[in-house]
């Protein structure tokens, strides 16, 4: 996710959502297309691998069983409330409120793709 999220700041050039998002709204040049497939995919595995989404969900019942209660507790809540809210914030720049979606192959839905609704950041 960490690779993904520098490629998308040399895309871009900015950190901030806003910049992003605005820079998405522009459209990706054809250029930046394979770059931009590179970095979805990317940031989309890391936040299933935060979230032990399928198919990355193996490790789960390796660490909640070695661990203790309290820190199983904490190991299946908190990481994966603030990945949900990372993916809820990277849903709502991918699909900008000038376009109703991304134009990177077609019109995909990203916020439906991620599985989260856009909320406001």
């Amino acid at each position: 996710m960490l690779y993904g999220l520098s490629l998308l700041y040399g895309m871009t050039g900015t950190t901030s959502l806003a910049g992003i998002q605005e820079f998405l709204a522009g459209g990706v040049p054809d250029a930046n297309r394979f770059a931009a497939y590179a970095i979805t995919l990317l940031v989309l595995a890391g936040f299933g691998y935060k979230v032990a989404a399928v198919p990355f969900h193996f490790w789960c019942p390796d660490v909640y069983q070695g661990a203790a209660t309290p820190v199983t507790a904490l190991l299946s809540v908190l990481p994966k409330a603030a990945a949900w809210r990372s993916c809820s914030a990277s849903s709502t720049v991918l699909s900008p409120p000038r376009a109703p979606a991304l134009d990177l192959a077609g019109s995909i839905d990203w916020g439906q793709l991620v599985m989260v609704s856009p909320s406001s950041p």
